[in-house]
């Protein structure tokens, strides 16, 4: 090959320099530094949306549940009623608001208590709390709804780690004498 056809090759040679890559990675790790945390909280109000819409899905299915039980004549106190309902899990088929319900719950969500003015029918359920991960959520016949997010225990274990409440996310911290 001649000196000709050499510069020629180069010269065609359409590729990225090292400095080129490097910039363009940089760029890209700092877009994505200022995004991620945009991309977090949205996605995390968007879960609480979705537990918000649960928690008036279960309260809905409380009432048909209670009408149902009162066409049929059955009366069932407030302790029996708050022992049936916390049972299990309202996405368990053995829970008894689990027909009543048209979309699947998150599971591991509960329903914690259930508010009356008198006794415990239909047209008497005037609120229901609804725990779903780290949240509250009561919900009221009238529509309001409130959401608690419940803080993190850390409890120390053993000198030098510190684990949460379900014993998950250990973290180390430093001796204190």
């Amino acid at each position: 090959m001649s000196d000709r056809q050499m510069m020629n090759k180069r010269k065609n040679n359409c590729g990225f320099t090292l400095l080129e890559l490097v910039i363009s990675v940089s760029v890209l790790v700092i877009l994505t530094g200022v995004t991620a945390p945009v991309f977090t909280k949205y996605i995390e109000k968007a879960r609480e949306q979705r537990y918000i819409t649960e928690a008036k899905s279960v309260f809905r299915a409380l009432q048909f549940y209670l009408m149902d039980l009162d066409e049929s004549g059955i009366v069932i106190s407030r302790e029996k009623l708050t022992e049936i309902l916390g049972d299990y899990p309202v996405s368990s088929p053995r829970h008894v608001l689990y027909p009543y319900l048209t979309n699947k719950a998150t599971k591991e969500a509960y329903l914690a208590g259930q508010g009356f003015v008198k006794d415990s029918s239909a047209e008497n359920l005037r609120s229901i709390e609804y725990e779903v991960k780290d949240y509250i959520i009561s919900v009221e016949a009238s529509g309001k709804v409130k959401v608690k997010k419940r803080q993190k225990i850390i409890i120390p274990t053993k000198p030098g780690i510190v684990t949460g409440i379900d014993g998950t996310h250990p973290e180390t911290i430093q001796e204190t004498e």
